[in-house]
């Protein structure tokens, strides 16, 4: 490859440095916890070589915009898209094998996006509690290349003005960076703080980054031999630092970004020579940095498409060395076949635009075809069919809605017409209440109860008893007031005979706190029984009735795979035995103390009962995941909200649930 006059070797070491710490923290080496720190020294390599490349252009060219953004993306294009492209459509011809058909949607949606540079706004529009997780996506890797592109459609000509509004002197232009680099620092804490998830994958908080390697361009060249020596070795110490000691909740663009940024900066920064960059323009470092591109491009599917072929497992550090070797191969050959000759085709600039449009306009159609089919559901068996998404398998109609003045918004309410209803009753907590409406919907068909499905935070919580939600600052605050919402309601709602609270209590406890007044040493179990306790303390009255339902089962990992392995007709590895669930022993090790706790609160009280799924449904060596010949389960910790009417009868019966219901209302269930 032909290097120009000012190519910088070190800068491909930086490169390299950065590629393989996200890979490598990819692929399990648990030493690089901070190893996402490279796509933000991405960021810092992109802005100074975009700016001193369109800087140099205005400088020799002048300022007209209309030449200069025809070069510029002229050059962007051949750098980007062929290689992006050739990944897109590999990874959505290997997903025909081996994506099941909601995946395969999925995949074919972000395919669509990311052909275009927007693969961040459709993670941002569409990763959440719900979806699939986020590290089983095969192009999750393609929001960062969205916000880089981003940035491209608008740094051109905003450097451009700027450039000519300071007649082209340099430290002018080195302030007006500055000063937009500050504010968008001060604009991604304050994002980092109210909205996480946008921080996270829009362009405007990312912006800074970018913008501290676009500084340097304007900034003049250390000559000093031991300022040289001194940036480098501070630099690429803050880059480790960072690279070994983050953790994945501080991947954010604010303050936890400010070392890696900053010791990019201080490598990218023009100065004279040093040991730091002859190691880092070392051969072996400068192979990897010229490949990274297409090693960052391939890495991140290889290992997702062999996760799903191993049925969502991590690969054994075998494994995992393994699938890295094929991804440093595969990046070679792109590198060698795509990338070169395609900067290098004798193509006119208004050419590499068509085409490079009309071939990302195709695989774009091909996964908007993948999306319109459904992922091609016919590959798979029918039986399938019910099983073939979260979103299917998630699928239940609330009846109504209903506004409740205390309650403040409308909520879904169930079973009979609330105003006739005999039993009136508010199912209350998390996406476990919301799993286990349609049961309760079914268990008292043809009975005169009606049920609220208030969906908010767990019972337990807002009462001393605190989670605190990153991607949710306000979430403790907000607990607080559905709570006193919910006690309000039922204290000006002596009608309502029945409560049923129902959360993930056992996941709740690894993230639960309490502010400090609680007495003695309470373990986060204690803590939940007390939030609990205290709010039917509070929301007590006479004749009404508590039932407290305990978490499902929760299994180790997505039993999807294995449960509809043999429906599947896909290239799977074999599943071990209790791939599609847990041992009975494991459950009791993992929930038993939550059970006990929530067990003790019935046996103070008179009003409470409690039902507990997993004392009948772990009953052997292996919990039960299946019932009527349907499979239970949604993901590792929800049951299905489809299964056949039946069935969720038969699971109220099963888990006691019914005999409860019976109890606790003024009509009789069980005999509907």
């Amino acid at each position: 490859m032909t290097k120009t006059a000012d190519y910088r070797p070190d800068i491909d070491g930086l490169r390299a440095v950065a590629v393989l710490s996200v890979l490598l923290f990819h692929y399990g080496v648990t030493t690089l916890s901070g190893g996402f720190v490279g796509v933000d020294v991405f960021f810092v390599i992109s802005g100074y070589l975009i700016t001193k490349g369109l800087a140099d252009d205005i400088g020799k060219n002048g300022h007209s915009i209309g030449p200069l953004l025809v070069r510029f993306y002229n050059k962007r294009i051949r750098r980007i898209v062929p290689a992006l492209l050739v990944v897109l459509a590999t990874t959505l011809g290997a997903g025909w094998f081996l994506l099941m058909p909601g995946d395969y949607a999925s995949t074919g949606e972000s395919a669509a996006y990311s052909a275009f540079g927007l693969g961040n706004l459709y993670f941002f529009w569409n990763t959440g509690y719900f979806d699939r997780e986020a590290e089983l996506q095969p192009l999750l890797h393609m929001w960062s290349l969205g916000v880089e592109e981003q940035f491209y459609f608008v740094w051109p000509v905003l450097l451009a003005g700027i450039i000519w509004m300071a007649r082209s002197r340099h430290l002018v232009v080195a302030y007006s960076i500055a000063s937009l680099m500050v504010a968008g620092f001060a604009y991604s804490v304050h994002t980092v703080a109210t909205d996480p998830k946008a921080a996270f994958y829009l362009p405007h908080p990312r912006a800074w980054e970018l913008g501290a390697g676009a500084l340097l361009a304007f900034l003049p060249v250390i000559r000093n031999r031991l300022a040289s020596e001194a940036m480098g070795i501070v630099g690429l110490g803050l880059i480790l630092w960072s690279v070994s000691s983050l953790v994945g909740t501080e991947a954010s663009p604010g303050w936890p970004m400010v070392p890696a940024v900053l010791g990019s900066a201080l490598l990218v920064w023009p100065r004279a020579e040093s040991r730091t960059a002859r190691i880092l323009a070392a051969p072996p470092m400068r192979f990897v940095g010229l490949i990274s591109y297409s090693l960052y491009l391939w890495h991140w599917p290889v290992l997702v498409l062999f996760r799903h072929y191993a049925n969502g497992e991590m690969p054994t550090p075998a494994q995992a060395a393994a699938l890295a070797g094929i991804s440093v191969i595969l990046a070679s050959l792109s590198w060698q076949f795509i990338e070169i000759p395609a900067r290098k085709a004798p193509f006119r600039p208004l050419s590499a635009f068509g085409g490079g449009l009309s071939l990302s306009a195709a695989v774009a159609i091909a996964s908007l075809v993948i999306v319109q089919y459904g992922g091609f559901a016919t590959r798979i068996s029918p039986e399938f069919e019910k099983l073939s998404s979260l979103d299917v398998m998630w699928d239940w109609s609330c009846p109504t809605s209903m506004k409740f003045g205390d309650l403040k918004a409308p909520y879904c309410v169930f079973g009979a017409p609330w105003n006739s209803a005999s039993t009136k009753a508010i199912l209350w907590g998390d996406s476990h209440a919301e799993h286990m409406a349609p049961v309760i919907e079914a268990a008292t068909s043809g009975a005169r109860s009606s049920f609220i499905l208030y969906r908010t935070c767990p019972a337990a919580l807002g009462e001393r008893v605190h989670r605190i939600r990153k991607e949710d600052p306000d979430y403790p605050s907000k607990c607080v007031a559905w709570r006193e919402a919910a006690i309000k309601f039922l204290s000006n709602s002596p009608n309502v005979n029945m409560v049923i609270l129902s959360a993930s209590w056992t996941n709740l406890g690894n993230v639960v706190s309490q502010d400090g007044s609680l007495p003695g040493h309470p373990d986060p179990y204690e803590m939940i029984a007390y939030g609990l306790e205290t709010l039917i303390n509070e929301a007590a009255a006479p004749g009404r009735r508590f039932i407290i339902i305990a978490d499902v089962p929760q299994l180790r990992s997505d039993p999807i795979p294995c449960a509809t392995h043999h429906l599947l007709g896909l290239l799977r590895k074999s599943c071990p035995e209790g791939g599609d669930t847990v041992s009975s022993q494991e459950f009791r090790r993992y929930q038993g103390k939550m059970y006990a706790d929530l067990s003790e609160i019935a046996k103070r009280r008179d009003d409470v009962e409690v039902v507990l799924p997993g004392d009948h449904l772990c009953t052997g060596d292996w919990c039960q995941s299946s019932l009527g010949g349907e499979f239970l389960y949604r993901d590792a910790s929800h049951i299905r909200r489809n299964l056949s009417e039946a069935t969720k009868r038969d699971y109220a019966d099963l888990i006691g649930l019914t005999e409860v219901l019976t109890r606790a209302g003024k009509d009789d269930i069980a005999s509907n």
